[in-house]
């Protein structure tokens, strides 16, 4: 295949367009159709069996059998680090006749040759001219490789040996609902200036550098929570999976009560130990105008407790959402579970649900994160469980995610459970049984069905 134009080359500040136009020879007996070299060294092949590349003529048509395989090999690519192949879309045409075929390919691999799609058989006739394919590559910028997690965290730790502190914020999250609301918060420790520097602006802000904090002005009790910040009134999603559900025991297996009994007790030493000590109300316990004598002598009763840094309780997801986000940033890994909606277990303790990571990474513009999430619950939806995922309040929230239940519903929708489903909706459809967003998924799976 030789090219009819020069390639044409767009530029942006976000990707590189560039489209070849090439002609097909209408006669051929080598089973493999190669194009020049086009873009930045890369090549299209059609490839069939010998038998369908072989022509015929009929009533002055010359005929190529198909169907074709149309492949691009890019190993040049790999050659250059400012660039990754984004999207491949390609148009054959036999001019003046109106044959034509569109092949396009998105979230590619890297991987080479890479298959676009298939052509079917068209004819070609010698007043019409050859066919010709027309191939708009467009390549992203790529994205800087990410740090090796030991180099993420070995400015941190050597700067731990000069006695700076390791973690400087301690955050609190909710591990389970209860009657609207969530109890139970625990913790885990961070390092604000790696969020600083591998998260993203957003969560840099919600976290924040706490170096405004290391002066004698900001000394924290770690183990106290004000009473109020020990439960959540309201959820502002119900359906959380990562919340456990309230019973006897708590996240990690003890019983409730004795939980509430070590919380009142531990409350109790907290108060004994900074009696004569002013909170601020703007920021959790921290301990302000005290006599630098008190401050000594409540260090020397509670080591443990008392250290410069901040307090951050988050209201917005669970313990367990928001500690397997913070792993990510630190290491670049997630571990998601199945959505319940599949009955299967959590694989891990500390597997995530998807849908939540995807409601805070969509929060705090972490697009990557998002996008991860997004496919691990797409890739969930089954007919099995679409009407339930189709119905959620979740797939109402988020169009992208509705819109691929959706897909999978009508494509889905000659299987009986799908059909039981339906009906056993509709049933309910106009009773007052089904939530707003129940009705609307409703009228929308009707208009399509009738």
């Amino acid at each position: 295949m030789n090219k009819i134009t020069p390639d044409q080359l767009t530029s942006s500040l976000s990707a590189l367009t560039i489209k070849s136009t090439l002609q097909i020879p209408s006669q051929s007996s080598n089973p493999t159709i190669s194009s020049e070299t086009c873009g930045l060294g890369w090549t299209f092949e059609l490839y069939g069996s010998p038998a369908g590349v072989n022509t015929y003529g009929y009533n002055g048509y010359s005929r190529m059998q198909g169907p074709y395989r149309l492949s691009m090999a890019f190993e040049s690519l790999s050659q250059t680090t400012t660039y990754q192949l984004a999207s491949v879309e390609c148009d054959f045409q036999v001019p003046n006749y109106g044959t034509s075929a569109r092949l396009s390919k998105k979230d590619i691999l890297p991987c080479s040759p890479l298959h676009i799609g298939d052509i079917a058989e068209y004819n070609v006739n010698s007043g019409y001219g050859n066919a010709t394919l027309t191939c708009t590559v467009i390549l992203s910028h790529a994205a800087a490789p990410s740090k090796p997690i030991a180099e993420r965290i070995s400015t941190i730790t050597l700067d731990s040996m000069d006695g700076q502190h390791f973690v400087d914020t301690k955050v609190y999250a909710y591990t389970r609902r209860s009657n609207g609301g969530a109890i139970n918060p625990r913790s885990f420790f961070i390092q604000s200036t790696i969020i600083d520097e591998y998260g993203c602006e957003p969560l840099s802000l919600l976290f924040g550098k706490a170096e405004g904090f290391h002066s004698q002005d900001a000394l924290l009790d770690l183990h106290h929570l004000s009473e109020s910040q020990e439960s959540l009134e309201a959820l502002d999603y119900e359906e959380d999976s990562d919340f456990d559900d309230d019973d006897a025991v708590d996240a990690q297996g003890y019983p409730l009560s004795e939980w509430k009994v070590g919380s009142k007790k531990s409350k109790k030493k907290s108060k004994n130990a900074a009696s004569s000590a002013a909170h601020d109300p703007t920021l959790p316990n921290l301990l302000r105008d005290v006599p630098h004598s008190e401050i000594l002598d409540a260090v020397g009763q509670f080591p443990n407790a008392l250290r410069y840094g901040r307090i951050k309780v988050l209201s917005n997801g669970a313990y367990r959402t928001w500690r397997a986000i913070i792993r990510y940033i630190y290491t670049g890994g997630i571990q998601f579970a199945p959505l319940r909606s599949t009955k299967c277990p959590r694989p891990a303790l500390e597997a995530c649900s998807p849908k939540s990571v995807y409601r805070i990474a969509d929060e705090y513009g972490m697009d990557t994160l998002k996008q991860m999430a997004y496919k691990e619950i797409v890739g969930g939806v089954t007919a099995e469980n679409v009407i339930e995922e189709a119905f959620s309040y979740f797939a109402h929230m988020y169009p992208a995610v509705h819109d691929h239940a959706m897909k999978v519903l009508f494509e889905k929708k000659s299987d009986p459970k799908v059909k039981e489903g339906i009906m056993e909706r509709f049933n309910t459809h106009g009773e007052g049984a089904m939530k707003p967003h129940e009705k609307e998924t409703m009228n929308k799976i009707m208009a399509q069905l009738i």
